[in-house]
């Protein structure tokens, strides 16, 4: 079991933590950009073809990454706690991405592919309760962690037992995490508009697709 464990996390953080955005401008578009980039900064440099490979590629490593989990820890009950371990692992990958130099990939797609490979009816009513929130406040952060708020919530809802719950309301902190400093911005009274995702210059290259 230890053995599994170790391999799910190492296998899962390193997977996750591939900085897709820069291979697709590398291998597809000869475009050598260096850094992370954000879905905005791909449709400026790529159109809409840049933003399908992106969702595309990113949907398969959603995928991969929870099927890691889901065989690396078999059993009665335990292939959904591997999923949602894999889930947990893939998000501390986006707080702090090798690949990245450590730096936060922070959008909100990522975690809605995760939650789509791991249970669709609790990623349809994140993605709603998202939604919902950016569009009354137009505030992405506060949608985000709206949903990640809620995500625990489901998981009870839905069925899950103790271990499950915990790596849910571990996988909320991720989020929130990931999200302090709109949070802050937001507790200060000086949260940015809708395109928050959009950084200031000396910062945009840790914003990124991933």
């Amino acid at each position: 079991m230890i053995i599994r464990l170790i391999l799910l996390a190492v296998l899962t953080y390193f997977l996750a933590s591939v900085n897709s955005s820069m291979l697709i401008s590398r291998n597809v578009f000869q475009n050598d950009v260096g850094h992370a980039l954000s879905y905005s900064r791909m449709f400026e440099l790529h159109n809409r073809r840049g933003v399908i490979y992106l969702v595309v590629v990113e949907f398969f490593k959603a995928m991969l990454v929870i099927l890691i989990g889901g065989l690396c820890l078999r059993g009665p009950g335990f292939a959904s706690v591997g999923k949602l371990t894999a889930v947990l692992i893939a998000l501390l990958a986006q707080a702090y991405p090798f690949f990245n130099g450590f730096r936060p990939y922070r959008n909100v797609v990522w975690p809605a592919l995760l939650l789509l490979m791991y249970d669709w009816r609790i990623c349809l009513i994140c993605v709603v309760v998202f939604a919902v929130v950016v569009t009354v406040t137009r505030l992405i952060s506060l949608g985000a962690c709206a949903a990640a708020v809620v995500f625990p919530i489901l998981v009870v809802l839905f069925g899950g037992w103790w271990l499950k719950i915990v790596l849910a309301l571990l996988c909320a902190l991720v989020i929130l995490y990931i999200y302090r400093s709109g949070i802050m911005r937001l507790i200060a009274k000086k949260e940015p508009s809708r395109r928050e995702n959009d950084p200031p210059a000396e910062t945009a290259d840790t914003e990124s697709a991933e």
